[in-house]
């Protein structure tokens, strides 16, 4: 009997073990600006365990492992891979992604994107300021 209640309590005490959660929180800012970035994706590398940064940049994750990589990606920014040791905040900063290798885009009727020059027609171009012009309405119009 004793042998029984020792062996059930080693296993119970192994899987407690294994399935103990640990908490990663941090606060995610814009490294020009300061302010505080919301819906900032972030997931522990290598498994598909994440969440989002809430309204104030705070996140909170619950995890495996007592340290490991936190990957931090949202449009326009660069994606960073962050360690991260549980029972330290950590405390992020996210680089805006500039475009280096901006290249003329031509999306034809079909939703399809091509370089201008690959096109065997006429393009016509539209600036910024055509788009932002507005023309006044009426009764010639």
């Amino acid at each position: 009997m004793k042998s029984l209640l020792l062996s059930l309590g080693l296993c119970l005490g192994i899987l407690s073990a294994f399935g103990q959660e640990l908490l990663v929180t941090g606060t995610i800012q814009d490294a020009e600006t300061g302010e505080a970035m919301i819906g900032v994706q972030v997931v522990e590398k290598g498994t598909a365990n994440g969440t989002l940064s809430q309204q104030d940049g705070t996140f909170s994750l619950r995890v495996k492992r007592e340290s490991g990589n936190l990957v931090l990606s949202f449009v326009g920014y660069l994606r960073q891979e962050v360690p991260f040791q549980v029972g330290n905040p950590l405390d992020l900063k996210m680089q805006v992604q500039v475009l280096d290798d901006y290249r003329e885009v031509v999306i034809t009727a079909l939703g399809i994107n091509r370089a201008r020059r690959e096109l065997g027609y006429a393009v016509q171009k539209l600036d910024n300021e055509d788009l932002s012009r507005v023309r006044e309405t009426n009764l010639v119009n």
